[in-house]
């Protein structure tokens, strides 16, 4: 009996800690869909409809010297409500954007981190939203960049092809595999669907919605993961 009841206290906990998990991933996946944030300084106006930017928009992100990178900007973005780095300028529909949201993750020094040349926060979740573009890159693949691509998918198809053959190969060939870029243009899938209103005289406010983020979180409820994003404890 005694063992009985301990074995129903585990499950139960267990339970719990799971549930918990996944409706905080159903709450982070809601939060992904919408973006209302207060930036500065931010001039001009832009639209974003998926991929293509149209308009005139400069947004500044604030330094000070000798100290890292300043917020320039606070509300819920990328999933998060936090305070948040934005920089932007479209001229037309040509120009590029950097954003990363949570606090730095720096190394012993005090440096900032860096992957994909975007800036590295402690949240690893924050890290999937961040982006660092050049809107002409949605544009046009550089052949530089296509070649390499194939290069790799190439190498990675000879790779698994053995692996398949020879179940007993070295495990070291694992090794030579390219590892997996989620963001290979600097920018994750889900960027290229956000609709997006982004206007102001040094104030700025900026509002979007995506509707690729609100079929993700929808099929969360199955516990597909669509972007990858779930906290998997």
């Amino acid at each position: 009996m005694k063992f009985r009841l301990t074995f129903i206290f585990l499950l139960s906990i267990f339970f719990l800690v799971d549930c918990a998990t996944y409706w905080n991933n159903r709450r982070k996946d809601l939060q992904d869909v919408v973006t209302v944030g207060l930036e500065k300084p931010v001039y001009g106006v832009n639209l974003k409809l998926a991929p293509v930017n149209i308009g005139f928009l400069f947004v500044g992100g604030e330094t000070v010297p000798g100290k890292k990178d300043l917020g320039s900007g606070v509300g819920l973005r990328g999933g998060s409500f936090a305070s948040y780095t934005s920089q932007q300028l479209v001229f037309g529909f040509m120009g590029g954007e950097i954003f990363y949201s949570g606090e730095l993750d720096l190394d012993d020094d005090g440096k900032m981190l860096y992957e994909n040349k975007i800036p590295l926060v402690k949240i690893p979740r924050d890290n999937i939203k961040s982006h660092s573009l050049k809107y002409i890159k949605i544009l046009v693949d550089p052949p530089k960049d296509r070649k390499k691509r194939q290069k790799e998918e190439a190498r990675n198809a000879i790779i698994q092809e053995k692996l398949r053959e020879n179940p007993n190969a070295d495990p070291m060939l694992l090794a030579y595999l390219p590892k997996d870029n989620p963001k290979p243009n600097g920018y994750p899938k889900s960027y290229l669907y956000q609709i997006e209103l982004t206007l102001g005289i040094y104030g700025g406010l900026r509002i979007g919605f995506n509707p690729a983020e609100f079929l993700d979180f929808i099929l969360g409820f199955t516990t597909y993961d669509l972007y990858e994003d779930d906290a998997k404890e």
